[in-house]
């Protein structure tokens, strides 16, 4: 399964489009914990607004596998502040950031709000990805289900004045 597991990860990781204006200068190993159905490997890239002497920057590249089995369910790129780059399998669409809140339970059950991101291509956003992208976001940040997100064009984003005012 791990020989697999790997062929397929590759691919993931060789179809990614890290965004517009940014390249891989290096990566590095697999890691994963076993159990468990995800793998990472840390990505260096560097964009076309860093200088030519700046450092990369560190990415998290993510592979989650279906458990028990070698099906990809989702592979982002995320940076240490929880910033989602780029998109899966888009061929060099152009990505965006795309506003994103969560309303999640924090590491002591309280609700809370958690806000990214995510770069998303058009097609992305029409088929609701960000909002995965975003809770996927939320989880990896230390938040748990459950789970509703939701953009500006949602009726709850747009209640969210009225609800401040009435408390």
């Amino acid at each position: 399964m791990d020989s697999k597991r790997q062929e397929v990860a590759d691919k993931a990781y060789s179809s990614y489009n890290f965004g517009q204006g940014v390249e891989v200068e290096d990566a590095g190993g697999w890691e994963r914990v076993t159990p468990g159905s995800e793998w990472s490997r840390p990505v260096f890239v560097r964009t076309d607004d860093d200088a030519p002497s700046s450092d990369t920057t560190r990415l998290t590249f993510v592979v989650s596998f279906q458990a028990d089995t070698d099906r990809v369910i989702d592979a982002f790129a995320i940076d240490s502040n929880g910033r989602m780059w780029g998109s899966k399998g888009t061929g060099g669409g152009e990505t965006r950031p795309v506003k994103v809140i969560v309303l999640c339970r924090n590491s002591e059950g309280a609700p809370e709000f958690h806000t990214c991101a995510p770069e998303c291509t058009e097609d992305q956003v029409e088929n609701g990805e960000h909002y995965e992208l975003a809770k996927e976001n939320a989880g990896f940040n230390g938040y748990e289900e459950p789970m509703i997100a939701f953009d500006a064009n949602d009726p709850a984003a747009r209640q969210l004045g009225e609800v401040l005012a009435w408390l």
